[in-house]
């Protein structure tokens, strides 16, 4: 207390002195005291430590005077005294300070997050230019983002860090967190001084003007915001400026140790990126910079006085100021330049004494002022960083990585903040050249000094790669593919460093950044450097003559001018450079290029052509003189001309006019095409070699020392290392390789080639002549008549001899469709199937693959033996073209499926034909389906045929069949003759076909319709596929064309899955069967259909990674390896192994026990059917909570139909999954199909499975059971049932094994023995025995329901009229109506649940209750329920699906407690079959939320009060203003039914799934999908009848019309159903309330008006006769356009500007009377509504916000709000206004401050200020 009252004398002392002093020392006792902890307003003080928590302190700071300084002696007549005045309520007072905008970063929020009492603050000035500007001055947002983020983890709490920005993405990125502050400056009213300094300020610069103008305004900017800290109590005395391009090490004050910081006013650490203020300081700099261009005399004297004289004159603005001038003893222009550090030299010269300006050299830690001159090899000494070298004594505190050397800052960045690492930065050396052509200061340097460094020697060999990306990459054949050329480079890097230095020159942005610095590479973009003067010439004077793209030509051309003059540049600059090689980014070296020719003297030349064009050796005066020729032959026309029509290439094309600048097109002598002159950079070369051969060399590639591909594509590869050099295995010539050409799609070998070279591969086959992948097609032309088949590429004997397969002629063919529609190819089956075909047959064999889609060619990655074709490339033959406009279907199947599978025989013989004709021996072809494993060589099925003496073999039907050429010739000719007429088609068919029970329709049938055979009645169709084809073609000569059955062959054929089970093993290299009858072996397996996903884990043991393979196909258990049905027969050497898979299985102790959980899921073949869709994350949910509660106690077992779920459930310990359609149905669930019929209200597919699912279940147990497994217990679970603990726990008295069944949730959760479940089965399938039986049961135990289905719903009693009824009921029998019936027959042994005593709590229906459940040890109980019991399953049926995964995460203890409120059934459920008879009303597909419903949650009948939200969501919309924001909606909607219910109810009408989905029902809520509602009449009217006239997207404008429509018949539905309907509220998605909306207006009758507009269009009150007569008003008012463009014109609102098409449907554009633009009409709904309300003003109330009730914020945007609760009411402080807020709409991008503002409304913070004037992040 004594310290209190000692401050408050001081305090008051010291305001007494300041009233007679000049010196304003109530300032100073101000700070003195906030120093302390205290907050001052005006001239009184509170002092926190004495008076409590700050946040009950209402801060309102009368007066602070910011600085006042008397230095008009030192500063030559410029005063610096101001003042600045601050209150929350009205613009500051002081004019240099009017920021009562800025959103507050207060001293109590600072004492949040730590850093409130170190009152030091980094601020960052962060600014993106326009488009205009340089690329120099663009942002990195990467490194912006990681400096600041590394400043804050050094410096906070110490320091607080502010970043002040002005564009939006850094504001995206630089995501708030504790001690980081930011700003948005744009948003900051300016102050009078800024708005004085843009008035004043002219530019004197060599930089951009943008960027020179915010590096002046900068220093106003961040002043003007410490001066609103300063006055809103924030304590500033120590403040730090950074660049975004400075990294902090240590704390900047570290700089100088022995300086009193707050002494001064200013220290310069770096020139204007890093620089100490005091708050009074950098106000003083400000206002001299200000002052300084009061006047451009004085401005113009200071300049001169400070400014920099550079060589050269800048244009207009910058030199606004002082003109350019040729200095004394120069020739050239020159010009003054002055920055903002020029202008703070100016005034830290002024008193030097508190404006600190030291050398970094003498600071007390090192600075890097520049990088650029040397390198550094940093260190970490503990938390230090040094260099790593003798004799440093400083450690490392501040490094400026200006410019270019940004690139280095995330690398360093990762050193910095990781102490056991280092870091070498290799820097450039910016030194200018004065050479004549190449005036190149642009370039980054990398100087021979620095090449020292790294370990170059001084040889002076370099090379060179140019890449160039044009501006139409992205669908040009010359996009980049930058992970290649990386690979390429450090390749290069890696194979000639040191020796050689590799340089990359570039204008790509990524590759940039992809290519790290590192030791000998330069990476320089040739954008910067300025052109030199033969650049400039040459692009005057270039003219194209092309068949390449042109800008593509261009570079090619230009890229020679670039090299030389960057190699002039490095020559000049003291880089020798005696050797340069430049290379095409796709050629890989493997040795030093120089050794392609030993003998020459490299030295000696000027050129060398290695690859033309692609590798060229250069001396630098060789390049000199090559450029000079091309510009010399530029230099005319005519000259250029000459030397084209001398030395280009004649093309047999004509491009358009660009593409022939020089020489027209021409039609040679003795042609009829036009034909053109093609000039490229190397015809150009090939031209300048000529005239001096001697020192320009071009060799042939077989002449050089070592080998060089040149091209790709003419022969095929084989290489292996053979020491350190890369050969040919078995190659005639023994030459090492040196580099290859990648050229063109031959690109995508290069990165395995360089694994390969890189030692990561012992050797590396390239099948580059077969490659039929992308290849050029060849000009061959076949003279046969079917095999006009130029466009293959080449396959032909001499590239097949290279790869040893030469000899057999032998052909394995695959062919690959993939249809539009059907069954998408699974590609890793494919690629699976054919490597292990190359793997088995190779090089015997030769493997083709025939394939139709991208992807497949994509995967099947080119090896020896491997040939793939992509037929959509080559021309079709002529009787391929016959065969497509004959063939008509009769098909069961896709037709597109079959049209291909008789297709693809011709295009088979097509191939083949093709092979042959160029020399392909062609003998044996064996064509294999995609789902056909081989296991042997497939001609060992039979080793008695002459296979070459036959013409085809039919090992498994269509899908392995083997053919001479001339065979598959024959049947492709068969078959055309066979559709070469429709009557020889369908007299075939009728023959050889099959007739099918059902019909199909349309061109399935194209050629015999459908019938009913004699006896039968339902209707047949003929099926003829292509193997019936074959089936008659082989039936006229079976002797050449021979069929067997499987059984008759030498070795095992599989030709179909599904009669019985394998387990196979190897025997030897055989595979066979253990302990089988048969001893032979196998030698393929068909795969087909379903049974296609065991085709990868059988091809795993076929390649010996497992020893044996268990196939269960009959049963289909998905993980199949464990033989669950001969356990006792596995034979398994290790016992421990043996004993560990029994126990797998059977659970670890479930073996004694025997209990079994059983999921049955059942997904309709068709898809699903609407209310019963599965969803796969539930029941995968469910299935694993049950698994982890219950095993190894219990097993669980999944019968499921459906693909996608027995892929998702992962096969573990205790899990079975059972996919039940691959068993063949047994006889009782055949005796079941074929007497059931059913008697439904539910779908009928849905209600059959739930009968036939305990035979499937029973027939499954009774398997187990048979085959050894223990089943004692069952219990049976639907996948929506949790559990909570062992199901037997609900009856502990109970013997379970004593009874039948008990039901414990009706018939989703029952416990059954197997007897019991048989028993169940026996009597389903005998109350079924007869119709008469069944109706007989089903009248005894059905269900009466008041509806009446038709069809097979009431196929057992017909629908009838109850006694006393009017409508017409029907008989509903489900499975557990059967059920009932049979546990009557014996209660004792089959017990429903409510007959028992159960010992825990069972859920077995949501929707009566709410829940609040919690954690009670292991337990799980209610929250201060009456009952003590425990919880054991609950059953989420229906809607309530939806809780499961939340509750699990409960159950399974992430969350401690779960409040389930389900007590109201909501909207989207089943339809209601009422019909509305209002012909506006027929809106019988909306769920009925009727007033029963109404009645369970509380919802007063009489108030009739409803919200209405509407929720619109365009696919076409594309402009994120007009996309959804879920998160905020659903925020908002929470809010509103938190706020309201229950005296009003809230209902949201919306047309997105993801809405739909977040909202989660509760009560109050309703949710309406109104896409499943039948449009109205007047709806329809009125979507035909509207024409916009809008500036907003058309589609969000007619929803705003038709939302009004919607709200009315959703609205007139209700009522017509029960639904009070008094008062309806409709609001906007961004409107938040925080009162009753009915507040607005205490008094109006409500209950007397139509309409009550409280916000335009976002909120308005509406009667049920007033919305449906607006909704009336629009359908008229569009009635006809004459009448809609009066009333637009009439209402609408004149906008400028000129929308274009339906945007102006009624009014066209126009230009108003006094203006020059265009101008439109824009009519919106809320204009309508204008409209609507003039005709009827009295009861349509439109008032003026002022006169309501309640504060109504209908705009954001033009004040600040500080918001705080008084008692229930939200008020503003310090307003005069004493009303209470009701609303506020937070339009446009004021959305984002929802989220904030609902956690004030609902009272998680105290207060709230929105700033709105300047929108901070």
């Amino acid at each position: 207390m004594s310290l209190l009252l000692l401050s408050l004398t001081l305090f008051t002392l010291t305001l007494l002195l300041a009233e007679a002093s000049d010196v304003d020392t109530a300032d100073i006792a101000v700070r003195n005291l906030r120093s302390q902890g205290a907050h001052v307003h005006g001239r009184y003080l509170f002092w926190l430590g004495a008076f409590g928590d700050p946040k009950s302190v209402n801060i309102k700071q009368a007066e602070t005077n910011v600085f006042k300084t008397d230095e008009t002696a030192n500063e030559g007549g410029i005063s610096a005294a101001t003042s600045a005045t601050a209150t929350k309520t009205a613009p500051l007072s002081n004019k240099d300070a009017s920021l009562a905008g800025y959103r507050l970063a207060a001293y109590e929020a600072t004492k949040n997050d730590g850093a409130q009492l170190s009152d030091r603050h980094i601020i960052f000035t962060i600014f993106q230019p326009g488009t205009g500007a340089s690329s120099d001055y663009k942002l990195h947002y990467p490194v912006i983002e990681a400096i600041i983020e590394s400043t804050v983890n050094i410096l906070s709490p110490g320091w607080r860090v502010h970043v002040l920005v002005g564009d939006d993405k850094s504001i995206e990125i630089l995501t708030p967190r504790p001690g980081l502050q930011v700003v948005d400056y744009r948003t900051a009213p300016p102050s009078e001084r800024l708005e004085k300094f843009k008035d004043t300020y002219v530019s004197q610069t060599i930089n951009d003007l943008s960027f020179e103008n915010f590096c002046m305004r900068r220093w106003i900017l961040i002043a003007d915001y410490l001066d609103f800290l300063s006055m809103n109590g924030v304590p500033l005395n120590h403040i730090f400026t950074l660049d975004s391009d400075v990294v902090l090490i240590k704390d900047p004050l570290l700089v100088d140790k022995s300086l009193d910081w707050k002494a001064i006013q200013s220290y310069r650490v770096i020139n204007g990126a890093a620089v100490f203020w005091s708050l009074h300081g950098i106000n003083s700099f400000v206002h001299f910079m200000v002052d300084s261009y009061s006047s451009r005399e004085k401005a113009a004297v200071l300049v001169k006085k400070y400014g920099k004289t550079v060589k050269g004159c800048g244009r207009g603005e910058h030199v606004a100021l002082i003109p350019c001038f040729t200095p004394k003893g120069e020739s050239d222009l020159h010009m003054l330049h002055m920055t903002d550090m020029f202008w703070y030299s100016a005034w830290a010269d002024l008193n030097p004494a508190s404006r600190v300006k030291k050398s970094p050299g003498t600071m007390d830690c090192v600075v890097i002022n520049r990088l650029g001159d040397k390198n550094f090899n940093f260190i970490h000494k503990g938390s230090d960083v040094f260099e790593d070298k003798q004799g440093t004594k400083e450690p490392y505190c501040i490094i400026h990585f200006q410019g270019e050397h940004k690139k280095h800052v995330l690398p360093f960045l990762s050193f910095v903040h990781d102490t056991t690492s280092s870091f070498y930065l290799e820097q450039a050396n910016d030194k200018k050249v004065e050479g004549d052509n190449w005036d190149l200061e642009g370039y980054p340097m990398a100087a021979y000094e620095s090449m020292v460094n790294d370990g170059t020697n001084p040889s002076g060999r370099h090379i060179i790669f140019t890449i160039f990306q044009p501006d139409n990459a992205a669908t040009s054949d010359y996009k980049l593919n930058c992970t290649l050329i990386e690979a390429i480079v450090d390749s290069t890097i890696k194979l000639l460093f040191p020796e050689w230095r590799v340089h990359v020159l570039l204008n790509v942005d990524e590759l940039i950044e992809i290519l790290s610095p590192r030791q000998g590479l330069t990476v320089v973009d040739y954008r910067r450097a300025p052109p030199s003067e033969r650049l400039q010439k040459f692009d005057t004077s270039y003219v194209s003559q092309t068949v390449n793209d042109l800008a593509f030509e261009q570079f090619c051309i230009l890229r020679w001018n670039l090299i030389a003059d960057y190699l002039n540049y490095l020559n000049v600059n003291g880089v020798p450079v005696n050797q340069i090689v430049t290379l095409d980014s796709d050629v890989v070296l493997i040795k030093d290029p120089l050794l392609v020719d030993k003998s020459v003297d490299w030295s000696m030349l000027e050129t060398y052509s290695i690859i033309n064009g692609a590798a060229v050796s250069w001396s630098l005066q060789g390049m000199n003189n090559f450029v000079d020729f091309m510009v010399d032959s530029y230099s005319s026309k005519e000259k250029a001309t000459e030397l084209v029509r001398t030395h280009g290439k004649t093309f047999k094309a004509c491009l358009g006019d660009d593409h022939a600048t020089l020489i027209p097109c021409f039609i040679p002598e003795g042609e009829s095409e036009l034909h053109m002159l093609h000039m490229s950079d190397m015809h150009w070369y090939n031209t300048w070699v000529g005239m001096r051969p001697i020192s320009r060399i071009q060799k042939p590639l077989h002449s050089m020392d070592c080998l060089v591909v040149g091209e790709l594509g003419r022969k095929n590869f084989n290489f292996i290392h053979k020491g350190s050099d890369v050969v040919e295995e078995n190659a005639q010539n023994e030459g090492a390789y040196c580099l290859v050409h990648f050229q063109g799609d031959y690109k995508k070998y290069v990165l395995p080639f360089l694994s390969f070279v890189h030692g990561e591969l012992s050797s590396y086959y390239l099948n580059t002549a077969l490659d039929l992948l992308y290849a050029k097609p060849i000009n061959m032309r076949l003279d046969g008549d079917n095999a006009v088949l130029e466009g293959y590429p080449l396959a032909a004997s001499q590239a097949i001899q290279n790869d040893g397969a030469h000899l057999s002629g032998r052909h394995v063919v695959f062919t690959f469709y993939q249809p539009k529609k059907e069954q998408p190819i699974d590609y890793t089956t494919i690629e699976a199937i054919v490597d292990s075909t190359v793997k088995l047959l190779f090089p015997y064999w030769r493997v083709h693959v025939l394939v139709g889609d991208d992807k497949t060619i994509e995967i099947l990655t080119p090896r020896r033996g491997l040939q793939v074709v992509d037929y959509r490339r080559a021309p079709p033959s002529g009787r391929l073209r016959r065969f497509d406009a004959t063939y008509v279907s009769q098909t069961i199947n896709p037709i597109s499926f079959e049209n291909y599978c008789m297709r693809r025989w011709i295009l088979v013989a097509d191939y083949l034909n093709y092979l042959g004709v160029i020399g392909v021996p062609v003998s044996h072809i064996i064509t294999l389906n995609d789902d056909v494993v081989l296991i042997k060589d497939p001609l060992l099925v039979d080793k008695s045929v002459d296979w070459t003496g036959i013409e085809s073999y039919s090992i498994i039907n269509g899908a392995a069949v083997s053919w001479s050429l001339q065979g598959i010739n024959k049947f492709v000719d068969v078959l055309l003759d066979s559709y070469s007429s429709r009557e020889k088609t369908a007299e075939l068919v009728i023959k050889y076909g099959k007739t099918v029970k059902g019909c199909a329709e349309g061109d399935h049938v194209a050629l015999i319709p459908c019938f009913t055979p004699e006896g039968e009645e339902d209707l047949h169709m003929m099926h003829m596929s292509d193997m019936h084809w074959y089936n008659m073609w082989v039936d006229q000569n079976p002797s050449l064309r021979i069929q067997k059955p499987l059984g008759g062959m030498d070795c095992i054929v599989v030709g179909g899955l599904g009669d019985k089970n394998y387990n196979f093993i190897h025997k030897g290299t055989d595979i066979v069967e253990e302990k089988a009858q048969s001893e032979g072996a196998y030698c393929m397996v068909y795969f087909q259909g379903e049974y296609k996903k065991y085709i990868v884990s059988f091809l795993s043991f076929v390649h010996g990674e497992y020893a044996s393979y268990y196939l269960d196909t009959s049963l289909e258990l998905l993980y199949a390896k464990q033989d669950i049905t001969k356990v006792e027969q596995k034979k398994i050497t290790n016992e421990e192994i043996a004993l560990s898979e029994l126990g797998k299985y059977n659970g670890g102790g479930s073996s004694v026990v025997g209990r079994h959980v059983v999921f049955a899921i059942f997904q309709p073949e068709n898809g699903s059917i609407s209310g019963y869709n599965i969803n796969y994350t539930l029941i995968e949910a469910i299935v694993d909570s049950t698994l982890n509660l219950l095993y190894p106690a219990w097993n669980v077992h999944v019968l499921a139909n459906d693909d996608k779920i027995i892929e998702k459930l992962i096969p573990r310990s205790g899990l079975q999954i059972v996919d039940y359609r691959r068993v063949p149905p047994s006889k009782r669930l055949q005796q079941f199909d074929t007497t059931y019929v059913s008697q439904t209200v539910n779908p009928v597919l849905f209600e059959n499975f739930c009968m036939r699912r305990w035979i499937l279940i029973a027939d499954y147990l009774n398997h187990l059971s048979e085959n050894g497994v223990l089943v004692n217990q069952i219990f049976t679970l639907d996948t929506d049932v949790v559990l909570i603990k062992d199901p037997f726990l609900l009856n502990k008295s109970l013997d379970w094994t004593a009874i039948d069944s008990y039901s414990v949730i009706n018939g989703a959760a029952v416990s059954w023995n197997l007897q019991g479940m048989n028993k169940f089965v026996a009597f389903l399938l005998d109350s079924y025995s007869s119709r008469e039986n069944a109706a007989s049961l089903a009248k005894k135990y059905g269900k009466v329901v008041n509806v009446c289905e038709k069809g097979d719903h009431v196929a057992l009693i017909p629908c009838f009229i109850p006694e006393g009824k009017k409508d017409l009921h029907m008989m509903h029998m489900s499975d557990m109506h059967w059920y009932h019936s049979w546990v009557d027959q014996n209660p004792s042994l089959r017990i429903k649940k409510s007959d028992e005593a159960i010992d825990c709590i069972i859920v077995d229906g949501l929707g009566d209750k709410n829940f609040k459940f919690v954690h009670k040890g292991s337990e799980i109980v209610e929250d201060s329920a009456q009952n003590e019991g425990t919880y054991c399953m609950v059953h989420f049926q229906g809607l309530y699906k939806k809780y499961i995964m939340s509750f699990l995460a409960f159950i399974h203890g992430e969350v401690p407690s779960y409040y389930l409120d389900t007590a109201e059934e909501l909207l989207y459920v089943k339809a209601d079959k009422v019909k509305v008879d209002d012909h506006n009303s027929v809106l019988e597909g909306y769920g009925l939320a009727a007033s029963k419903a109404k009645m369970n949650d509380g919802v007063h009948l009489l108030s009739g009060r409803h919200v209405v939200f509407s929720i619109f969501q365009s696919e076409s919309v594309t402009d994120s203003d007009w996309k959804l924001n879920h998160t905020l909606i659903n925020a908002i909607i929470d809010s509103t039914v938190k706020l309201l219910y229950p005296d009003w109810r809230v209902h949201v009408l919306v047309n997105d799934d993801k809405i739909i989905d977040m909202l989660t029902p509760r009560r109050g809520l309703l949710v309406v999908d109104y896409r499943k509602a039948p449009q109205s009449e007047r709806l329809d009217k009125f979507d035909a009848s509207y024409v916009s006239q809008t500036i907003n997207p058309i589609s969000f404008e007619r929803f705003c019309m038709r939302r009004w429509i919607l709200i009315a018949d959703y609205l007139d539905y209700l009522t017509k159903n029960g639904v009070t309907v008094n008062q309806i509220v409709t609001l906007d998605n961004d409107v938040v309330l925080i009162k009753d909306p009915l507040l607005v207006d205490k008094s109006v009758d409500w209950t007397d008006i139509e309409s009550y507009s409280i916000i335009s269009g976002a909120s308005v009150s509406w009667s049920l006769q007033g919305i449906n007569s607006f909704a009336d008003f629009l359908l008229h008012s569009y009635s006809s356009r004459e009448k809609a463009a009066e009333l637009v014109t009439k209402y609408g609102k004149t906008v400028k500007g000129c929308a274009e098409g339906d945007h102006i449907a009624l009014t066209p554009c126009f230009i108003p009377e006094g203006e020059n633009g265009l101008h439109m009409v824009h009519m919106s709904d809320m204009h309508w509504y204008n409209a609507w309300s003039d005709e009827k003003s009295a009861s349509r109330i439109r008032k003026s916000p002022e006169n309501f009730d309640c504060i109504v914020v209908g705009g954001l945007g033009s004040k600040t709000f500080d918001f705080l609760y008084k008692g229930s009411d939200v008020v503003d402080d310090g307003t005069q206004n004493a009303k209470a807020y009701c609303m506020v709409h937070f339009q446009g991008l004021y959305k984002k401050y929802i989220m904030s503002f609902l956690s004030f409304v609902h009272g998680e913070v105290s207060s709230y200020h929105l700033d709105t004037s300047i929108a901070l992040l």
